[in-house]
């Protein structure tokens, strides 16, 4: 039978769904997009039996154990993964926790998202990578913690990485900071390499930074406040590039703004270095000219740039698969948000809309490259286990919409923080349901 829980009609399309979870499903005419299987972009039915996929195929007969899930405007891919994240807990709760946060990543199509150290404590020891993933064990989503290189800010020491390791840490990140002693820098990128992990870096040089808060140039000058240039990121990604050229380690590069940035990318790939990046998604969607209004939505670390980033930007994620599109996932309550631009806190909370904004920037032609960006990209990174949509292989999948029209708001958001630019606004393109760990989840 079609489980209807109750029922909706998504974008002109008839489709039935539930608000439960379920362990076996039959999800009927969905499109695959999977760019490794043979059932590239074909329409078919996926039987999904105790957290595995057991048939693919045309038409498959219903089953008495499992639910109907159908449509005909669904698409199946494998799960999304996003490597930048902030779910604040331990110390922040009151701007994200592990559960509301897994919440806002499943309502945004994510099943695999790595968080950030930037917790109080920061995440440098064994037991805090433990609880990270002990405390979401019953969530759909996977959590792949990063944890601090150091535990202290001043870098006076590597954190105990073959622990964090043996624990669970996915790799070594500095959250937002730009780590200035590069002979300490260079021995975590040994240290940590010797135990088969990356460090994943940020991107700007603090010391050029200093307390500019958006970009230098024209807007800066209009809007009267102290800038940062992208001098800043030219120069900490070249001294990143340098040491992995030094050291022959794979390095990765976090928040990536500028065009000289990616640039300096681009040719060290180029010469054979092993060196990835990553692009925030407001990166991607705004340029600095959404500054003028102050809305502090716009604050972001790095700062917005100019059009010719952007547009730089967005050219390079579709041509380069060394790079990733992430979330910066970085929810703030609402009194870190309305103040005075100055005081206001960084970043938005991004993980809802990620695939509304893709498909807003490239097109619904570009979907199926976009999708796979989202699936396939942030595995290879790190080494991870390939996901591909065939019989036998676990179900670990995001059901998804490139038509569905939705907002986000107080009833549809799953995040405790409401700092995203984009409240309030008509979106294209939603994820329906996901599938992972057993279990198979409707959004509503």
């Amino acid at each position: 039978m079609v489980y209807c829980g109750c029922a909706a009609v998504f974008a002109g399309r008839n489709i039935a769904y539930s608000l439960l979870e379920m362990k076996n499903i039959l999800i009927q005419k969905a499109v695959i997009v999977d760019q490794e299987s043979p059932f590239h972009l074909q329409r078919k039915d996926i039987l999904v039996k105790d957290g595995i996929i057991s048939a693919i195929e045309d038409d498959i007969a219903e089953q008495a154990d499992a639910e109907v899930f159908s449509g005909d405007d669904i698409y199946v891919s494998n799960g999304w993964m996003d490597l930048r994240a902030n779910f604040w807990d331990p110390g922040f709760e009151h701007k994200e926790d592990l559960i509301s946060g897994c919440e806002a990543a499943a309502y945004g199509g994510f099943t695999n998202v790595a968080l950030l150290p930037e917790t109080s404590p920061n995440v440098a020891t064994k037991s805090q990578v433990e609880y990270l993933i002990s405390k979401t064990a019953n969530q759909l989503v996977n959590i792949y913690p990063l944890a601090a290189i150091a535990p202290d800010k001043e870098n006076k020491s590597i954190s105990e990485m073959y622990d964090l390791a043996n624990a669970g840490a996915l790799a070594f990140s500095s959250g937002y900071r730009a780590i200035d002693n590069y002979s300490f820098l260079l021995h975590a990128m040994q240290y940590a390499w010797g135990i088969g992990k990356k460090l994943m870096l940020f991107s700007q040089n603090k010391s050029v930074t200093g307390n500019g808060i958006v970009n230098e140039g024209v807007v800066s000058v209009q809007i009267g406040t102290k800038s940062a240039p992208a001098l800043a990121e030219a120069i900490e990604v070249n001294n990143l590039i340098m040491l992995s050229r030094y050291a022959n380690i794979p390095v990765h590069i976090s928040c990536i703004s500028t065009k000289q940035g990616l640039d300096l990318i681009i040719n060290a790939r180029n010469e054979g270095l092993q060196v990835t990046a990553d692009i925030s998604i407001q990166h991607l969607y705004f340029n600095e000219e959404a500054l003028l209004g102050f809305d502090t939505n716009f604050k972001l670390r790095p700062p917005l740039r100019t059009e010719e980033d952007r547009l730089a930007l967005c050219d390079a994620l579709l041509k380069y698969d060394f790079l990733q599109v992430v979330s910066d996932h970085t929810p703030h309550e609402e009194d870190s948000k309305h103040c005075e631009f100055e005081l206001a806190s960084y970043g938005t909370a991004s993980l809802q809309t990620v695939f509304s904004q893709l498909l807003n920037i490239y097109g619904i032609e570009k979907m199926p490259q976009l999708v796979t960006i989202l699936a396939n990209r942030p595995r290879q990174v790190f080494d991870l286990p390939k996901q591909n949509i065939a019989t036998g292989k676990n179900a670990d999948l995001t059901i998804f919409s490139p038509n569905h029209i939705w907002e986000l708001n107080e009833k549809t958001s799953k995040s405790k923080s409401k700092n995203n630019p984009l409240w309030n606004t008509s979106l294209t393109g939603k994820a329906l349901a996901i599938a992972n760990k057993g279990k198979f989840r409707i959004l509503s």
